[in-house]
């Protein structure tokens, strides 16, 4: 017979929750499109740190909830199985996010960039810890594992805390998506879910005169690849690059007054419905 366990007020399907970021920027004039501004940089920055925070919580969360289980005898068999499975990814994923923390204040502090080979060393040895915990990991989870990259050609002095940041979001996704795979060990059978998502929007004003450059920061908290998103602007269907960002061009209407423009995601529930969203972006067009 299986025993009916809590659930937590975090997705409980093992795909899970994760944290997807992107980001628009939409261009006025004619600007450098390889070219992007600090403070585009810095909101990613503190996007991606918002986000990591929320799993984090979650992630705590969930540890002690599979804690709280060792003490219950009914679960004993369990407890004896995934409960060091669950103390080796906690350990693993602390320790590593710990190295970034560490890689990130001596770069705020000091300007120091952490040297790139033993930044690519730390993340293989996260993965082979990782693998090892567990031989029989699902496939998804392994793809989640495989597809944390590091982009070293990519890395300099602006954009390395951005790089820190997402690579620790990155870690902390897929420990969450451990951990819920673990406690679903345990025997927990649902029969209704909460998904948790909130969109993020910053934009630099809502002001502008002709000529003038609007930027716009978004971020969806979102389930997995299983989510199977969608992102549009005006109708277009837009491509997520690797690193989880894209570029969006438009020039401001001539017409004075205000514009809006919608911003489209669609993504799948763990329930298999669709869910559709839209956000309205707007701008004022000044006369000079």
């Amino acid at each position: 017979m299986t025993t009916k366990i809590s659930s937590p007020s975090w997705p409980n399907k093992a795909t899970s929750f994760s944290i997807m970021l992107f980001s628009t920027s939409i261009f006025c004039s004619c600007t450098n499109s390889s070219q992007v501004k600090p403070s585009l940089l810095s909101e990613l920055n503190q996007s991606f740190t918002n986000s990591t925070n929320i799993l984090r919580k979650g992630n705590t969360e969930l540890y002690n909830r599979i804690s709280s289980l060792t003490t219950d005898a009914q679960f004993s068999e369990q407890v004896s199985i995934w409960y060091p499975k669950t103390r080796k990814i906690k350990e693993t994923t602390e320790m590593f996010y710990n190295y970034i923390e560490t890689a990130k204040l001596s770069y705020e502090n000091n300007g120091d960039v952490v040297p790139k080979d033993s930044l690519l060393m730390k993340l293989t040895l996260f993965k082979h810890n990782y693998k090892e915990t567990d031989s029989l990991m699902p496939d998804y989870l392994k793809t989640d594992l495989e597809n944390i990259r590091l982009p070293l050609s990519s890395i300099n002095d602006e954009n390395v805390l951005l790089i820190l940041s997402k690579l620790q979001n990155d870690i902390t996704a897929i420990e969450h998506n451990t951990l819920q795979y673990f406690y679903l060990k345990f025997g927990y059978i649902h029969d209704d879910f909460s998904v948790k998502y909130g969109i993020l929007l910053n934009q630099n004003s809502k002001h502008f005169k002709p000529g003038e450059e609007l930027e716009i920061s978004a971020g969806i908290g979102a389930i997995s690849s299983a989510a199977q998103p969608k992102f549009s602007v005006n109708g277009l269907e837009l491509k997520i690059e690797d690193n989880g960002l894209f570029v969006y061009k438009l020039k401001v209407a001539s017409d004075t007054g205000k514009h809006t423009v919608p911003i489209i995601i669609e993504f799948y529930k763990p329930d298999g419905t669709k869910k559709k969203d839209t956000i309205l972006v707007q701008y004022n067009v000044m006369t000079n």
